[in-house]
């Protein structure tokens, strides 16, 4: 019988869900991508098909939070999937600091921001100065549009969900590029992605410092990046 540990990812409701990680040369299924399948489309043409869709319709909060409660059953039951994926990139990596440092994190966000999100889509009441009483004031939370995600290889799975999940959350598009140096876990991030969104909602492009200055100049309405300053600039 093969020897198992156990490591516990949170729930919502708090109560812990032990997943198993696999013994030392045990293997699981289905392979691990090595590649996606190129984007049907160009970055321009990406960029362009998100912006039709954002002016179409604007999710509303029923929308976000079915997107969110999708994603996050989805990210659970792949963790073990990322983590071997995490580990082949870097030569060996620990399972739990894959779970804890990449995978937890994001399940922990998508929590918090369930429980929020209804409060901080409301408008806000601002203070109206007496010379336009009995006029009122407040302050509408709107999404920019589409925002691009570009993100490191340390932790390649929390850096890159982690921006896509608020983005998602504030009713944005989003264009996400993982980093070069992690291929496995970008193909994997790329085909766990598509089987969730449709590509005028969420959509990954892979490549490497060529496409990242591409994808870099698209008028896009708002930049996530993280990286060194040297990378940036």
């Amino acid at each position: 019988m093969a020897s198992w540990w156990w490591w516990a990812a949170i729930r919502p409701a708090g109560r812990l869900h032990l997943m198993p990680t696999p013994a030392k040369g045990e293997a699981m299924t289905p392979p691990l991508p090595t590649s996606a399948p190129a984007p049907a489309l160009t970055l321009p043409a990406l960029l362009a098909e998100q912006q039709a869709a954002q002016r179409r319709q604007v999710t509303d909060y029923a929308e976000r939070m079915a997107d969110l409660a999708r994603l996050r059953t989805a990210l659970q039951r792949r963790l073990p999937d990322f983590a071997r994926a995490m580990s082949a990139d870097f030569g060996h990596r620990s399972w739990h600091e894959s779970v804890a440092s990449d995978g937890v994190p994001v399940l922990k966000e998508i929590d918090h921001i369930r429980a929020h999100l209804r409060q901080w889509m409301r408008p806000s009441p601002r203070a109206v100065d007496g010379n336009f009483l009995p006029g009122r004031a407040e302050v509408r939370y709107q999404p920019v549009g589409v925002v691009g995600i570009i993100s490191p290889w340390n932790y390649p799975v929390n850096l890159a969900l982690s921006p896509l999940v608020s983005a998602l959350a504030a009713g944005n598009r989003v264009l996400l590029k993982p980093s070069e140096q992690t291929p496995r876990t970008a193909a994997l991030l790329s085909e766990f992605l598509a089987t969730l969104f449709a590509e005028d909602q969420v959509a990954c492009v892979l490549g490497g410092p060529e496409v990242a200055a591409e994808f870099s100049g698209l008028a896009l309405d708002h930049l996530f990046f993280t990286g060194s300053t040297q990378v940036g600039r």
